[in-house]
């Protein structure tokens, strides 16, 4: 019975696995008749041009998807602000979720957490927000 439960469970996975590498692989087709697209129209325009030495450039994984622009340190300035005590960071991320652009779920709180943490320590470095406290080793800040 057990067995049974065990290998229905990595099947499951399998498949959605696989789902993610067919729809992956869609993707690349697509990208490359882009590619090729844009090589052509760059031939239309100068013939001699050597569109194979054109090489890739490294895409950016993109930066934080939890704030929009600008919008973090704000929302941690308005947590601290609105507080008035002093907080821990995963207090302040807990708080900054209702400014969050997409919903927080468990497997990306970390990450949230991080950019918190990032923006805390960006606005300390600038005197905006001050460490006042380490009890048991958990840093509190409040504004300076």
């Amino acid at each position: 019975m057990g067995n049974k439960v065990v290998v229905s469970g990595l099947v499951n996975k399998r498949a959605r696995i696989m789902g993610k590498i067919r729809t992956l692989e869609r993707e690349v087709d697509e990208l490359r008749v882009l590619a090729d697209a844009l090589g052509m129209s760059i031939k239309t325009f100068d013939p001699t041009y050597r569109v194979n030495a054109v090489k890739s450039v490294r895409t950016n994984s993109g930066r934080s998807v939890y704030f929009k622009n600008r919008e973090g340190t704000r929302s941690v300035l308005d947590v601290l602000r609105d507080s008035g005590k002093p907080l821990t960071i995963e207090e302040i991320a807990r708080e900054c979720e209702k400014f969050a652009q997409d919903p927080i779920t468990r497997s990306n709180r970390l990450k949230q957490t991080a950019s918190v943490r990032t923006i805390v320590y960006k606005l300390q470095a600038r005197g905006l927000v001050k460490e006042v406290s380490r009890d048991g080793g958990i840093q509190q800040w409040r504004l300076n």
